[in-house]
């Protein structure tokens, strides 16, 4: 029987998207530990403590009491709450621990005559922390509700902050009030006071929420015995006047289940009445106030939001002196207080924040070692909450010629395979192994350049030292590398480190040998030391004197042994033009002074030295502005005889050293059109350094479609090229280096993917910015029971496929295709195997069957365990049917490119594994389909369907 497999795929209007009715909080998907042992010093009362969750907490230096912070056990995590209002609190990060739940909630806003704001409201899952480390704890007080302002004047005020260390919930706004200004901003705003409909109405209006933790208070509709506003709530705007005289309803406020229980935070207070009667008991069907003399409603006034919102008042009092029915916000809820009548005072107070922590209890941790499965194993390890869904670490391994291919449970790379940072949940300890496939290398060719012998070619994936230089040339000596064989390019020393990012030709430099003179240098008399010969070919400083004699003073060197004066002073350059013997010139001690000479210098001096034998110089003390000191010379402009600064002068006669300075530079970086990553720090050097060592791709620099061959003195690669990593690299002026960018060239690298038999094509390389032809399965690969079927980007089909052959295929980067095989059916009759042939029309007999494969984390596409058993039990209860398709579905507003491609290989790996488990199944030409998106109220997801029409 031959299925016909359908992919199809949707896009999602992000805009109307069914949310889950799940909080942040409830999706605490990958805490990453590591891992626990110390004890820490716990709660007072430890005995209310649960297992799993001992803490170290403190309030003003002791430990808190379960009244001030209460410690829960929720499922597999430990919650602290810190209740008790306060800024002495300390929380030690449990030994272990490096990644926390927070909830943190500022005090809500007192009410005016419009509702308070609620405090504002911050939550984040997975937020890393220092195992070990003091967080300190700040519960913010709640704000105190005033009047109503046209009779006696009451300022409500702000809700306080609350911290959880760097994190900070601001107050709520207080509610506006007739003559007060300056405080209705805060978290959430506060509402407007009564008759003010507009910003501009004076004092009291609405105020402003902060961004991402609150939202703006409401206002009063009516300009004439109009009603305070709803103060503002971290999950809506406070609502305005919807009647004559009866207060805005509060903001709603934001819900959290990070205790384990759904629960809302930071609503905002209801507005207050304006009603100068002291009874209230409802509206009639027009919406006038009904009063007759019972006993008052508390429900008349502008309702509290949801997140512990006091509400309004529901009548006024009528006097100076008269009191409300206003409710304070919520305790721990960061809930704005309510209003209250324009003449009355006695308005809500805030309800005071609260701050909540959660992490996994240390009974919950299990370790996942990742092993780099290489012939010198190494390890990490990830700690994670047990049968919690966790996005595994990054990958760090490397494997010189292979690349990562994902995780497998078994050494020997069978089994399921887990893609780098993918979804994984584990109830217990595991080891995971990196799964390595033979990966793109390049190649360093090396070329004699005009030398004899030859060196074999070097091959690596990744950064590596070069092969040392075994070449010769008669009459050179070697010089190095270059890309360039008339040395123009970029130059490596000996053995430097390469990139293998490309593959390239290094020419040798020679320098040609010219002749060379030597010196020799005679004691003359000396009692002691001696001085080595030297060679040279050209001008260089003569061997400093290491001869002594026993009451004399080295003046020099001469030709004459018996002479009386020198000719060359110590460490003088001689030309090297012929060969010569030199002979120490010796004179009797006596005092004799050193001068030394700022030259230039912008401050510091020094005295004279005054000895009469062998002394080291003293040390310098002047300063020159920007530069740095160098040596010391016979000749200001340096072309005399130089000595270092630690030179031990014989003294035979005095001398005026001065001093040589080095203009000070910076040697600065540009990423010179670079898509990604930074250019390395600036550094600074001097005129007459050693040198620098340049750095290599120390910001990951990355340009699609090209490799960072240097760095180049133009930004457009026409001035002084430096290879990645050149050492003690000399400039006169300060400089910026532009990353040299050079067009990358990628490699298309084959795998047989379980074959049997037959041999890979050769590996392809390619430009960036061409296509490339895709190879013919031209080695004969085969798989006993199996057809080949072309080739993919992934080994188990799930990524893009490519016909045998293809041409013009267009590809950015180095690429693995795998081959793809297809089941041959069998039947009887000697064992022999065929396809089958395609069958006859059938009439449909029954109708269409479906299943949703929901759970795609991220850019995932490929099938979890979960959603592979699900499709196994789907196929298995309905078998027999004809046709397999799929339709996936993706989030955005826009349909891009990717989401399409998304959803085409999501549909495309549930359809291939379903098409798998019928044994004739073969995947037709026409298996995608393109569709228009649509506006669907629904999660991403893939939806499988069986059908015989």
């Amino acid at each position: 029987m031959l299925v016909n497999v359908t992919y199809l795929y949707f896009q999602q209007s992000e805009g109307i998207a069914e949310m889950k009715s799940k909080s942040i909080f409830g999706m605490v998907a990958g805490l990453v530990l590591a891992v626990s042992g110390a004890s820490l010093t716990p709660l007072v009362a430890s005995a209310a403590v649960p297992t799993g969750c001992s803490v170290s907490i403190t309030k003003g230096g002791s430990p808190a009491s379960e009244t001030d912070v209460e410690i829960t056990l929720s499922g597999i995590y430990c919650v602290a709450k810190f209740k008790t209002v306060g800024s002495d609190y300390s929380f030690t990060v449990p030994i272990g621990i490096s990644k926390i739940d927070y909830l943190v909630v500022a005090g809500g806003g007192g009410g005016g005559s419009g509702g308070g704001g609620g405090g504002g409201v911050l939550k984040q899952n997975d937020y890393s922390v220092v195992s070990g480390s003091a967080i300190s704890v700040t519960v913010g007080r709640g704000g105190t509700g005033g009047s109503g302002g046209r009779r006696t004047v009451i300022a409500a005020t702000k809700g306080d902050d609350s911290k959880f260390g760097a994190i900070t919930a601001k107050g709520g706004g207080a509610g506006g009030t007739e003559n007060v200004n300056g405080n209705v901003n805060g978290g959430s705003g506060g509402g407007s006071r009564f008759d003010c409909t507009v910003s501009t109405c004076g004092s009291g209006p609405a105020g402003s929420g902060v961004t991402g933790q609150g939202n703006n208070g409401g206002y009063s509709t009516y300009n004439s015995y109009g009603a305070g506003g709803g103060g503002g709530g971290a999950g809506g705007a406070g609502f305005n006047t919807t009647r004559t005289y009866i207060g805005g309803n509060g903001g709603i406020g934001l819900a959290s289940d990070i205790t384990g229980s759904s629960v809302y935070y930071g609503g905002g207070g209801g507005g207050g009445i304006n009603n100068n009667h002291g009874q209230y008991v409802g509206v009639d069907s027009d919406g006038n106030l009904v009063f007759n003399g019972q006993t008052p409603l508390t429900t008349g006034g502008g309702q509290g939001g949801l997140g512990g919102g006091g509400y309004g008042s529901s009548y006024g009092a009528g006097g100076a002196s008269g009191k409300a029915n206003a409710a304070d916000g919520a305790p721990n809820t960061g809930g704005g207080g309510g209003g209250t009548d324009p003449e009355d005072i006695d308005a809500g107070d805030g309800g005071s924040g609260v701050v909540i922590a959660r992490w996994v209890s240390n009974t919950n941790l299990k370790t996942i070692t990742f092993n780099s499965n290489t012939s010198s194993a190494s390890t990490t390890t990830q700690n994670v909450a047990a049968g919690v869904e966790t996005q595994l670490s990054a990958n760090t391994f490397a494997r010189t010629g292979y690349v990562f291919s994902g995780w497998t449970a078994l050494a020997n790379g069978t089994g399921t395979i887990y893609d780098d940072q993918s979804a994984f949940t584990t109830s217990q300890d595991i080891t995971l192994y990196a799964k390595w496939l033979a990966g793109v290398t390049h190649t360093v060719t090396f070329n004699n350049n005009g030398g004899t012998g030859t060196m074999e070619n070097q091959v690596s994936g990744t950064s590596t030292n070069l092969s040392p230089n075994t070449m010769t040339r008669s009459g050179y000596t070697f010089a190095g590398w270059n890309t360039n064989a008339n040395g123009t390019g970029f130059a490596y020393d000996n053995q430097a480190i390469y990139s293998f990012a490309d593959d390239v030709t290094l020419y040798a430099q020679w320098e040609a040998i010219v002749a060379t003179y030597k010196v020799t240098f005679y004691g003359n008399a000396a009692t002691g030391g001696s001085t080595a010969s030297q060679t040279a070919s050209s001008s260089t400083a003569l061997n400093l004197n290491g001869f002594t004699r026993t009451g004399y003073n080295f003046l020099g060197w001469n030709e004459n042994y018996g002479a009386s004066t020198a000719t060359f002073k110590d460490g003088q350059k001689y030309s090297f033009t012929t060969d010569k013997n030199l002979y120490a010139i010796w004179v009797a001690q006596a005092n004799n002074d050193i001068v030394f000479n700022g030259n230039t210098s912008t401050s510091g001096s020094m005295a004279n030295q005054t000895a009469s034998n062998s002394t080291r110089l003293s040390a310098n003390s002047f300063v020159k502005d920007n530069h740095t000191f160098l040596n010391w010379n016979t000749l200001a402009n340096g072309t005399g005889v130089r000595y270092q600064s630690n030179y031990i002068y014989s003294f035979a006669e005095g001398i005026t050293l001065y001093a040589q300075w080095g203009q000070n530079i910076t040697i600065a970086f540009n990423a010179n059109g670079a898509d990604s990553g930074s250019a390395p720090s600036s550094q600074n050097t001097y005129v007459g350094s050693p040198g620098i060592n340049l750095p290599l791709n120390s910001g990951n620099l990355v340009k699609r479609g090209y490799r960072l061959a240097g760095w180049n003195t133009a930004d457009d690669g026409t001035g002084t090229p430096y290879a990645l990593g050149a050492s003690s690299v000399k400039f006169s002026t300060a400089r910026t280096l532009y990353a040299h960018w050079t067009p990358a060239t990628y490699s298309v690298i084959y795998s047989g993917n379980g074959a049997s038999a037959g041999s890979e094509p050769a590996a392809q390389t390619f430009t960036y910015g061409s296509s490339v032809n895709v190879r013919d399965n031209i080695g004969g690969l085969a798989k006993d029971g199996y057809t080949f079927a072309g080739w993919n980007t992934a080994d188990d089909g799930s990524g893009v496929a490519y016909t045998p052959a293809q041409s013009n295929v267009a590809l950015s980067s180095d690429t693995v295709l795998f081959a793809q095989w297809t089941r041959i059916a069998s039947v009887g009759g000697g064992g022999s195997n065929y396809t089958a042939p395609q069958p006859p029309a059938v009439k449909p007999t029954k109708p269409p069957v479906s299943l949703t494969i929901a759970g795609f984390k991220k850019t995932a596409t490929k099938l979890t365990a979960d959603m592979k058993l699900k499709i196994r039990q789907f196929m298995t209860t309905n078998n027999g049917y004809l046709n397999v398709s799929a339709l996936g579905f993706t989030a955005g507003k826009k349909v891009l490119n990717r989401h399409e491609l998304l959803a085409k290989y999501r549909a495309n790996s549930v359809a291939r594994y379903a098409s798998s488990l019928l044994q004739s199944f073969k995947l037709p030409a026409s298996s995608v389909k393109k569709l228009k998106a649509i506006k669907s109220q629904s999660v991403p997801r893939v939806t499988l369907t069986l059908s015989d029409d």
